[in-house]
Order: C-alpha cells, then sequence, then structure tokens
C-alpha cells in the first residue's frame, strides 16, 4: 500500500491508500469463489429477464453498463471469471459429468 504524499503534521495526518493502476494476484479457494457466486444469484433475485438480457449486452459489446447494479453485477462476474480463467490456466479443473459436478461442488439438481 501506499501513503499519501503530502507533509503531514503528524502521523494521523496519514491515510493508506492503493493506487488505482494497482494490480494486486489474490489466492482464494473454491469455496470462497462459490460463495461469490452464490452472491451474484442473491444479487439478481428480482430482476428480470429483460433487465439480465440488457446488461449481459452492455458486459459482451464493452459499453459502459449504465445502471448501478449492473455495474456492481459485471463486477463479481469478471471476478468469478477471473478465478475460472486462473485455475483453468494452472491446471485445476476437472472434466466431469453435471451430476458430478453438482455432488462434488455440494448442489442438489434442479428440478
Amino acid at each position: 500500500m501506499t501513503t499519501a504524499t503530502s507533509a503531514p503534521t503528524a502521523s494521523s495526518d496519514l491515510v493508506e491508500i492503493i493506487p488505482v493502476s494497482t494490480v494486486v494476484p489474490v489466492e482464494m479457494s473454491m469455496s470462497f469463489c462459490l460463495r461469490i457466486q452464490s452472491a451474484v444469484g442473491f444479487f439478481i433475485l428480482g430482476k428480470s429477464k429483460q433487465d439480465l438480457e440488457a446488461v449481459h449486452k452492455q458486459i459482451e459489446t464493452g459499453t459502459t453498463v449504465r445502471d448501478t447494479w449492473g455495474q456492481h453485477y459485471e463486477t463479481l462476474l469478471i471476478l468469478c471469471k477471473e478465478f475460472e480463467k486462473k485455475a483453468r490456466e494452472m491446471g485445476k479443473t476437472q472434466q466431469v459429468t453435471p451430476e458430478e459436478a453438482m455432488r462434488l461442488l455440494g448442489e442438489t439438481p434442479r428440478t
């Protein structure tokens, strides 16, 4: 982290920041990623199919997501996709049937 560069009069005048351009590698477990994915599901509860389609179109075309909820939704999706990409690059993924995936991830089948 970086501290403010102005000349403070006392140490309490300093604030610790992370510059916007900083890239920080973060390790997280799959169980934590599942919690983020669950938060994504909770976050979109009550959103209409049209709302979701509109924000997905904005994300896919690279246009600025206009709605605040859509911006936060996009942030969570980016985090999940980056985790999946890194796991794939590290050879940490497995090919399994959908039923086996649900069993391994502790999910119950949807009916």
